[in-house]
């Protein structure tokens, strides 16, 4: 499990998330901060490296 640092799209306050391999796929959650909801992209190449996307969900 890795914890990235990320900046809220809608209130721009750092913001902590927990993520892994298993998460590969979209989901929403919402900012810690400012309970908007972000929406995130995690694809995992077969080298075991990931990208992960967010913007403010639709």
């Amino acid at each position: 499990m890795n914890e990235q640092v990320l900046q809220c799209p809608y209130c721009w306050e750092r913001i902590t998330i927990l993520v892994e391999e298993a998460m590969e796929g979209e989901w929403i959650e919402d900012c810690e901060v400012c309970c908007n909801p972000i929406h995130f992209k995690l694809s995992v190449r077969k080298d075991g490296s990931s990208d992960l996307h967010y913007e403010r969900a639709q």
